[in-house]
């Protein structure tokens, strides 16, 4: 058995968001209903509500690009926070253990088992702590069409950004409880780059003989993971815990972003391994309320991204800043992530 301890792949974290300015455009591709009168904000606030308090198991499609993943999911919620155990269906056997504080990855590959195990803070799914206000500063909040996802009806919510930086993202909440059925997003041309959908979904009470197996993983033998989670340590220095609140950068690292793309704040920031600088890394969450970029800062090394790379919706952008290697991840267009590189520097006010 391998265990590791590593940031997240860069290149597994991320979508796009955009849309096209254009009403018409809009009209279009989504089916927008520009009358509606119905409330945005309150959906919103429904679906923050239903991702934080709701027990579900089903089925889910991830399209990015080219690429087709099938997972099966089980979410859980106690004493107000949530676990979600995912196992693929598709392509290199795995299974996925997430909470607001970390994300274990189990892999089986040539006849081994391979665990990793990540630091996150901060909520479970970002879609549980949405504020439509925040939200109203950077994208046109509306109403789409409704529509069927998983054999249940929909409301459909368009974020259409109000510039270049971010993308667009459509959310088709479930009419009877607003838990996100699908999620997708476009480019500024208007194309679909990745898709979350459902196929799937059975929403749970405590009444339900499902629950009775609450504490069981998606594997064979559910002892295995409580062994997992007991192996495998968290070793984070968080010194954030509220991914909503802005981070003041000054009194943490001595690296400045002089370019931040608009409507972007810093919410979160780790330090790893600060008493060895061979392996120290530091990590910048900037967010608009939607869409993240994760900013990674280490020594030089020679297997270090150089130049953009893109999988699927994902966008990377690495570089060489005064003899250190940074690799900038978001859901974002690669014009933001140009930015945060351009403006980067280390020991300037």
């Amino acid at each position: 058995m391998t265990r590791t301890n590593d940031e997240p792949g860069l290149i597994t974290k991320a979508a796009y968001r955009l849309l096209p300015p254009l009403t018409l455009v809009c009209c279009l591709f989504f089916g927008l209903n520009l009358h509606a009168n119905e409330p945005v904000h309150h959906w919103l606030q429904r679906m923050n509500t239903a991702v934080s308090e709701l027990d579900y198991d089903g089925h889910f499609v991830y399209l990015r690009g080219d690429m087709l993943d099938a997972m099966k999911i089980r979410h859980r919620v106690r004493d107000g926070n949530a676990r979600e155990y995912l196992i693929s269906l598709t392509g290199t056997a795995r299974e996925v253990i997430r909470d607001k504080d970390s994300i274990t990855i189990i892999q089986s590959r040539n006849g081994k088992t391979h665990i990793s195990q990540h630091s996150t803070t901060g909520k479970l799914s970002p879609l549980s702590s949405l504020k439509p206000e925040q939200l109203d500063k950077n994208y046109r909040l509306l109403m789409g069409k409704d529509m069927r996802v998983a054999g249940r009806a929909a409301k459909v919510i368009l974020l259409q950004p109000k510039d270049d930086l971010r993308y667009a993202c459509r959310l088709a909440l479930d009419k009877g409880n607003a838990l996100p059925l699908g999620v997708t997003l476009f480019d500024s041309e208007g194309q679909q780059v990745s898709r979350i959908m459902f196929t799937d979904l059975q929403i749970l009470y405590p009444t339900d003989d499902a629950l009775a197996a609450d504490g069981q993983s998606l594997v064979e033998d559910p002892r295995e993971i409580t062994q997992i989670l007991e192996q495998v340590a968290v070793h984070t220095d968080a010194l954030t815990e509220e991914p909503q609140v802005s981070v003041d950068l000054h009194s943490l690292s001595s690296w400045r972003f002089h370019n931040i793309p608009s409507g972007y704040q810093l919410k979160n920031y780790h330090l790893r391994d600060k008493t060895d600088s061979r392996h120290r890394m530091e990590h910048f969450v900037f967010s608009d309320g939607l869409a993240t970029v994760s900013v990674y800062i280490e020594p030089l090394t020679a297997t270090g991204l150089k130049g953009e790379a893109n999988l699927g919706s994902v966008n990377a952008l690495g570089g060489q800043v005064s003899g250190h290697q940074l690799t900038i991840v978001g859901e974002v267009p690669v014009t933001a992530l140009k930015m945060l590189l351009s403006g980067a520097s280390i020991g300037a006010s």
